[in-house]
């Protein structure tokens, strides 16, 4: 097995016993970040009150669609 299907197989396994908390929010950095080479931190918020953070650098996907290697794979309850 490899580590991305080791991940899904746990995630699969902790979202089979209980639900999956909705998205609240997602808060991205203001639009004039994205001017700057410096990167911003963004969050995603959950209804069950959990907050994610993330350091991101967007300058490029901003001013030129963001090309993904492969699609990310969703998970459903």
């Amino acid at each position: 097995m490899t580590f991305a299907t080791d991940l899904i197989a746990e995630l699969e396994h902790a979202t089979a016993v209980r639900p999956i908390p909705r998205v609240r929010a997602l808060h991205l950095p203001p639009p004039e970040a994205a001017e700057s080479r410096n990167g911003e931190f963004c969050a995603l918020e959950l209804d069950d009150g959990a907050l994610g953070l993330s350091y991101v650098l967007l300058a490029a996907c901003r001013t030129t669609p963001c090309k993904m290697p492969h699609r990310p794979r969703i998970l459903r309850a």
